[in-house]
Parts: structure tokens; sequence; C-alpha cells
């Protein structure tokens, strides 16, 4: 096999790295290979926007997937949405490599490859009605069902978290007394969110093996979601305890993986990482944390932890962070390359050039600095010495939300960019932890900055329920 991609939806870095000793599969890759974290499309973007990032190596507005919904309309996406891109199943067939591709997310319902596609989405919430795209069953072309006969398992018995009245409380309570929410939010609060973990991903394995016995393919490209549901209830957690015990699960089912495969190069990748929801408001007063947060009318807030009501409804702590992980490891893997600085949109353009196969015009991407052979695709070589990086100065005139809405947008669509921010010092640890923010500037001394060492100056005006961003200054060419 020449490559084996292990997709694990919202694993965050610091929880791999910060551990790994507890991984000897993963760490064995990390050591012997190339990554770290890497910033994922998060803060206003789902997952289906990130993995279909992955499939087709364009931005969510260009692949037309935004929050999980695609176009206009807001329709569930398919992969009929994105196929003009050339996803990465079609383009791998279009060189000879015959593909497997499991469970991927918004691969529903499956198309015809060179290998097979299993489809079929678990979904993690209540759902009045059932759409196409919902089976934990498996869901193939006809031409596959040979793969999935015998399917072992059944995992439809999806747990869901407690919720305030299965602990003896209300919402209306707990809004009352913010503080009870300590009491309720244990440690192992969705523990039966872990053993569920541990069973799909042994039911998967039997269900891989059995399909590579029967139709070994030479990419293997797996996904599942269930590390991120779990994240979003477990991650109040500061321990870790739940969230580590799953990765030793992803770890021993990576090894697994492996030792079935034998493949020549592995990416173990997730589509982002998740953060407790106070975390993103460090050592901040609950009001600061009420005005920071665009949600947080929606939110229960005490010193030491911020919820929601899930679509399920539990208790939601936790939401999508922008750092994600990936771990690439094989013959044509250099070691030690950190991947800090790379971006979703390379993962495919990187799997193209390590498989010696020409990326199409019009991608967003680079190739990740981490392959060892001749570039075939110099078009999209990573700049190894850092450009010049372009300097950008917000200044706050609106909520701390939406200053963070136009900070994201401009931060995606400008690669090597630089963004400081001039705010009111109350929000100074908000804006700290912001990864895409650079330095922080006390908007009374605004009046001392030079903006000419910038190239360009914004601000954000309301025009009634609509914001502008609009330009103060913006350096000439000849400058």
């Amino acid at each position: 096999m020449e490559l084996l991609v292990i997709g694990i939806d919202g694993v965050s870095p610091n929880l791999v790295f910060e551990y790994i000793e507890d991984y000897p599969n993963l760490k064995k890759l990390y050591e012997h290979g190339s990554g770290g974290a890497y910033n994922g499309y998060v803060y206003g973007y789902g997952s289906h926007d990130n993995w279909i990032s992955m499939y087709t190596g364009v931005s969510p507005n260009v692949h037309g997937t935004i929050g999980g919904s695609y176009g206009k309309d807001k329709i569930y996406p398919r992969p009929e949405f994105y196929s003009k891109h050339k996803p990465i199943w079609e383009i791998l067939n279009d060189n000879g490599y015959t593909v497997g591709f499991w469970k991927g997310l918004a691969t529903t319902p499956p198309v015809k490859v060179d290998g097979y596609m299993v489809s079929g989405e678990a979904i993690c919430e209540y759902k009045e009605v059932k759409e196409d795209y919902m089976s934990f069953d498996p869901i193939v072309c006809e031409k596959d069902l040979d793969i999935i006969s015998n399917y072992y398992g059944d995992v439809s018995n999806l747990p869901f978290p407690k919720t305030p009245k299965q602990l003896g409380t209300s919402w209306e309570e707990l809004f009352d007394n913010p503080t009870s929410i300590d009491d309720y939010l244990t440690p192992d609060y969705f523990k039966e969110g872990l053993e569920y973990f541990k069973v799909v991903l042994h039911n998967s394995f039997i269900n891989i093996e059995n399909a590579f016995n029967k139709k070994p393919t030479d990419v293997f490209w797996f996904y599942d979601v269930t590390f991120d549901y779990l994240g979003h209830f477990q991650m109040h957690d500061e321990n870790h305890e739940i969230l580590r015990k799953a990765l030793i699960y992803i770890d021993e089912f990576v090894g697994k993986l492996i030792n079935l495969m034998s493949p020549k190069n592995t990416l173990f990748i997730s589509d982002h990482g998740q953060r407790a929801i106070v975390n993103f408001f460090p050592n901040c007063s609950r009001e600061v944390k009420k005005d920071a947060y665009g949600l947080a009318d929606s939110c229960v807030i005490s010193e030491n932890h911020i919820i929601m009501k899930g679509r399920n409804p539990g208790f939601l702590s936790a939401i999508h962070d922008l750092k994600g992980t990936m771990i690439w490891s094989g013959k044509k893997i250099k070691d030690g390359i950190l991947t800090d600085e790379m971006r979703t949109l390379d993962i495919y353009p990187t799997i193209l050039e390590l498989l010696d196969i020409d990326i199409p015009s019009n991608r967003e991407g680079y190739i990740i600095p981490l392959l060892n052979k001749e570039i075939k695709n110099k078009n999209y070589v990573y700049p190894i010495k850092k450009p010049i990086y372009n300097r950008v100065l917000y200044i706050q005139t609106c909520t701390v939300n939406e200053l963070n809405g136009f900070i994201k947008e401009y931060y995606y669509d400008n690669r090597f960019t630089q963004i400081d921010v001039a705010i009111d010092m109350r929000y100074e640890q908000v804006f700290r932890a912001n990864y895409q923010v650079n330095k922080i500037i006390d908007i009374e001394e605004l009046i001392s900055v030079n903006y000419s060492n910038y190239n360009m100056v914004f601000v954000i005006l309301s025009d009634k329920n609509k914001k502008h961003q609009i330009t103060l200054h913006k350096k000439s060419e000849l400058n």
C-alpha cells in the first residue's frame, strides 16, 4: 500500500504531543516522520467544510460548503456538489491508484471508484426527520456490496450526554445559579461516550480488515467523528482523563491498521482541534466573558466553566479550535519537519506530490516541505525562506465577537500576514487566546502608532444591521 490516511475528527495537538508517551504507535510515526499542529478551518466553519477542502484542495468559499451546508439553499453537502474540483479519489484513480474510502464525511451517496467507497454518517444529535445520509450502517454502490457482506457489529445505540433533568436540575435553575454547574460538570461527565468509542473502533477495524482482505487498495482513507463528539462534552476537564483514554484507543487502532496494511506512507490527521469554551477567555471576569462571546446569552457562565445546550441536549463545554493535528511518516517523509504554519489546503497537494501526480490548476495550498523526493509540481512549492509578511492592523470599533470574525476571514484569505489589533484592554486576554493575532496594542495609545509600519489598517463600521470593513490606510507599492 502506498498511503494510509487515518482521519479522526477534532483531535487537538496538545492532547497528542503533550502525552505522546502514552501513544506508542503515534509516537513511532512522529519520531520517524514529521508533523505537529497546523491551521484548520474553524471559527464559523464546520467539519464538512474542512474535510471537503482536504478532498479537493480548495477553500470553503470555492467548493461551496460553509457551516456544514452547501450553497444558498443550505443543502446537506454531497459529492456531486464538489466533484468539479477533482476530489482526491478521482485524481488518484485517473493516475492508476486504487482507493478505499471509509465513512468519509460528506461522501454520501457514495460514488463509483476504482476500489470502493463505504459511506453513511453517524449523526450525534437528535433529529426528528431522518435524511438519506444518516446511517450508522454502511452505504455503498451496488458494485461494492461484497465489501460489506457479513458487516460486523451495530453502533446505532449512540449514547447521549446527561441532561439537566437527569442530573436533578434544569436549565432555568442553572441560569439562575451559574456556580451550580461546577457540581454537575464532573471530569467523567460523558464517560458513556468513551466506552461507545471503544466499540466503534473495534467494529471498524474488523470490517476494514474484512474489506482489505477482499480488495486491498493502493490508498486507504479512514474517517471517524466520535472523538469530536466526545470532546464537545469532555474538554472541560483540565486533566483530560476521558479524552486521553480515547486517544489510547485511537493509538491501538492506528497500530492495528498499520500492521494490517503495511503502508509505505501514513498520514494521521484531524480537521481541527477543540478547546473548552472558557479557555477562549482565560483569566477574564464573568462580565468580559459575556461581552466577548457571541453566544453568551445562550450560555451558563461560571468562574470555571462556560456551557451551552448541545443539540443532544447535554452540557456542551467545548467548541472547535484553530489548531488541528497532523503526523506524516514513511519512506518519502523527512524526519523532524514542524507543520505549525501549514493549513488544511496543503494536504491535497502534498498527497498528490507524494504519489508523483500532477496537481490540478487553481489549488489554493502548497506542498508541505517534508517530502524526501525531487519535487515534481514546482509551482506548488512552499516558500522555504519565509516570505516577507504583510502587516495589518485592526482597530476595535465593534464587539469582540464581530472583530474576531473579520480577523478570521482576513487570516484565511491572506496567508502570509501578521495581524495586530488595537483594542479596549479589558479584552486583552481574549485576543491573546486568538492564534491569529500577532500583537496587541492598547487603543488608548493608538495616537502614537505609526501607520506607515502597516500595509493595511482597518476599522469595522456598522450600517444598520450590516458590518463593513473600512480601510483607513493602505501602503502604496512605492513605499
